[in-house]
């Protein structure tokens, strides 16, 4: 029984019916908590937050109805079981406006009534878990897929600079063993440009480092244009490596909200569009256009490409977990649904996915657009 995974308050004031129903509870349950009256109840659910809850409604001191009411108030999702001697329409209007789960009228002779009740409420909490485990794997990959396009990405900008490094010191070592004079301009050059590199390369490493800490919860005031800049040095290397160039608009505005979530939900769109190119390697013009504007109280960001857009039939599920369009456009599965995710519920936001044929520089092309709008207060820089 999924009902061994879970705990329960039982709060009932007759006596005999207290011990019986626990003495059959207690075995069918993880941890069983009981009450003699309403007050008791809500200290017990104060210390323990039982799973489910069974109570009674007509009980001294405290009745079940406004011990109910004060739970609500501290978790409205709580499950409740109602037992009661109450057959009236007003009981039964007042356990609905409290929105009491189940209902059950006493004396309880069929015991197996109250524990299939009791089994559904289970089954609720156990595919809330679920739900919730399957949302915290899908995190973890996401982030494991982030860090690796990360890496890769570093590796791209420490390759050329390294490359800088290792020619200029072979070459004098070269000198050295072969026993060419080395002047001090030669050495001074040298240096200059290994300096340079590794000056470079510490760089990276500033930029890149916050991507990996645990900053989800931290607010603070960011530039826009800033975040995406971030994201074209993240992702220079492989655009420039498929021929993608970025044309850019953007109202440089300051908001206050979580930049390593904002930085994340971003980057995965570049991603997505560079896989997209990569599908579509033949069209000789690559443009990634980004857009970012401010209303009174809002900014909208346009992200749209001429990759030759996402069929018309895969556009509503786009942002579904797990769903992929390898086939017609890579980078569509996870990291876009965590993209919407952090959009929509961090951000109380909305992303909108559409094609769209557009004109540019006299040439008509067709490729995706996500449109992305945040209402939350925004300041412009000056």
């Amino acid at each position: 029984m999924l009902l061994n995974n879970f705990s329960l308050l039982y709060v009932e004031d007759d006596k005999d019916a207290r011990e019986n129903i626990s003495s059959m509870l207690e075995p069918q349950v993880k941890e069983l908590f009981v009450a003699s009256n309403g007050e008791e109840g809500l200290e017990l659910y104060k210390k323990y937050s039982p799973d489910i809850i069974i109570t009674d409604i007509s009980m001294p001191i405290m009745n079940g109805l406004d011990m109910c009411r004060e739970i609500k108030k501290i978790n409205y999702f709580q499950l409740i079981l109602v037992l009661t001697a109450f057959n009236d329409l007003e009981t039964l209007k007042a356990t609905i406006d409290l929105g009491i789960d189940k209902y059950i009228l006493k004396p309880v002779y069929d015991f197996e009534k109250l524990f299939n009740a009791l089994e559904g409420m289970a089954k609720i909490l156990q595919l809330d878990i679920d739900k919730r485990n399957s949302k915290k794997i899908l995190e973890i990959e996401n982030k494991i897929k982030s860090m690796a396009e990360m890496i890769g990405n570093i590796a791209h900008q420490w390759r050329q600079p390294l490359s800088v490094i290792s020619t200029s010191v072979s070459g004098i070592q070269l000198s050295i063993e072969y026993g060419i004079p080395v002047d001090n301009e030669k050495m001074d050059e040298c240096a200059k440009r290994v300096l340079k590199n590794t000056e470079y390369l510490s760089k990276v490493i500033d930029d890149f480092s916050y991507f990996f800490q645990d900053t989800s919860t931290v607010l603070t005031h960011f530039s826009i244009k800033e975040v995406i800049e971030k994201n074209i040095l993240f992702t220079q290397d492989s655009f420039e490596e498929n021929k993608i160039e970025i044309i850019d608009n953007i109202t440089n505005v300051e908001i206050f909200q979580n930049e390593e979530q904002f930085t994340k939900a971003i980057l995965n769109i570049f991603e997505n569009t560079k896989d997209a190119f990569i599908l579509h390697n033949e069209i000789k013009h690559k443009y990634f256009f980004i857009d970012v504007s401010k209303s009174n109280d809002s900014i909208t960001i346009i992200f749209k490409d001429n990759a030759g857009g996402i069929e018309e039939t895969l556009l509503s599920r786009l942002f579904e977990p797990y769903f992929t369009t390898k086939h017609k456009r890579v980078g569509a599965g996870i990291s876009l649904y965590m993209t919407n995710q952090i959009i929509m519920k961090n951000f109380n936001g909305n992303i909108i996915a559409q094609n769209e044929t557009f004109t540019y520089k006299n040439e008509t092309y067709t490729g995706a657009k996500f449109t992305i709008t945040i209402p939350i207060e925004i300041k412009e820089i000056r």
